[in-house]
């Protein structure tokens, strides 16, 4: 049946029942590219402090590494005698101050790595000569670790080496 435009303007409709349905109802074609525009920027920033947290981890971890790789020298050289703090290793780093963290804090060292609070194990000889302990087997010599992204010392993101 074919019936003119003016017998279809004078139809009742439900706004959604109209032509374009829902969409129009709801205007996407003026409110959609916003929504869109706002949650791809949501995304991006989240991918973004995503990665950016990763790659902090990242060089991190291969600043322990090349700390550990003095410490271990400076064990060796000293005949296993742990160096008093990590400012000991700066002749052999070539650097003129400690690296830190991707996040600007200093790393953390114990040695040996029994020690409770960073306080080295040590044992009082009966000739007032202090012997320090050597960790028992299966642990290592040293832990240097770094508090991680958030700062809280023995946190759960810490990263330890």
């Amino acid at each position: 049946m074919y019936r003119t435009r003016r017998q279809k303007d004078r139809q009742i409709l439900f706004p959604w029942e109209g032509r374009g349905g829902v969409r129009r109802y709801l205007k996407v074609r003026r409110v959609g590219p916003p929504v869109i525009v706002l949650l791809m920027a949501s995304l991006m920033t989240w991918v973004v402090a995503k990665e950016r947290r990763a790659s902090g981890e990242r060089r991190t971890r291969a600043r322990l590494i090349r700390l550990r790789s003095e410490v271990s020298h400076y064990l060796a050289a000293h005949d296993g005698e742990c160096p008093p703090n990590l400012a000991a290793l700066l002749p052999g780093l070539g650097k003129e101050s400690l690296p830190r963290d991707a996040w600007g804090r200093g790393f953390r060292f114990i040695c040996p790595a029994g020690a409770a609070g960073g306080e080295p194990l040590s044992h009082v000889q009966g000739n007032g000569r202090v012997e320090r302990l050597r960790p028992s087997a299966g642990v290592p010599d040293f832990i240097l670790l770094s508090d991680g992204p958030d700062g809280v010392p023995g946190g759960l993101d810490r990263i330890e080496f």
